[in-house]
């Protein structure tokens, strides 16, 4: 039941829906092929395996669930969940150490255990091992400049989204029509991103969408992989 209350809550929240110094390298994560992504979970692939999952989390009071992505356009974080089988509960204790917006709790998680099938059809991780994820808060010419010792981190990076079509970019700085500065470093947001009410928000030329933003999210293969994005 518990279960059942959970993925209920998320789809009442779907319908409401340049440093001179070098950082420091963050703490080792596992390369990122050993992490397997939530739909691939969500739909059977590993049922009874043990697995590695890192993705966004979100607890409520009925529990807590891992989902591909974060949409923050209300006072209350709610799911980005294109695809209903890519929301995996997370079984055993309340985690700690989540942020918390609106009464909900929510951060990025890395959680290891056993895929078991719920009596209700939604699979869950039975945690062996978890950590919530503080993700390092850099620069954009900072990310470009260490680009290899961040592989497979969470970093939180500020700077103007520009969207257009089936692609998006973040930039150090755009000039009037969402076009990139000249010299302003960028880097690419890897795909899939969609979130029609923060894109509806951002201003627009044309087909272009832009604005400025704060995205959370793993880099990896010299692109973002967008957990949130708050303006």
């Amino acid at each position: 039941m518990r279960r059942v209350c959970l993925i209920l809550g998320l789809a009442a929240a779907l319908a409401g829906c340049g440093g001179a110094v070098p950082p420091t390298a963050p703490p080792a994560a596992p390369p990122i092929g050993e992490v397997r992504g939530l739909s691939e979970i969500g739909r059977g692939d590993f049922d009874g395996a043990v697995v590695t999952a890192l993705a966004p989390v979100l607890r409520r009071a009925d529990g807590q669930v891992l989902v591909p992505a974060l949409n923050f356009s209300a006072a209350e974080p709610a799911p980005l969940l294109p695809d209903p089988a890519a929301a995996v509960v997370v079984g055993g204790d309340p985690l700690t150490g989540l942020a918390e917006s609106g009464g909900v709790a929510y951060g990025v998680v890395r959680v290891s255990g056993p895929v078991q099938l719920g009596a209700d059809g939604v699979r869950q991780i039975q945690p062996t091992s978890s950590k919530v994820l503080a993700p390092a808060v850099l620069t954009l010419a900072d990310l470009q400049k260490n680009s290899t010792v961040y592989q497979g981190q969470v970093v939180e990076v500020p700077g103007t989204l520009i969207v257009k079509a089936a692609e998006a970019l973040l930039v150090e700085a755009a000039g009037p029509g969402g076009v990139p500065a000249e010299t302003a470093a960028q880097i690419k947001i890897l795909h899939p991103f969609d979130d029609p009410e923060l894109f509806a928000a951002l201003d627009s030329n044309a087909a272009i969408r832009y604005g400025p933003v704060t995205v959370t999210g793993l880099w990896h293969g010299n692109g973002l992989q967008v957990f949130w994005a708050r303006r």
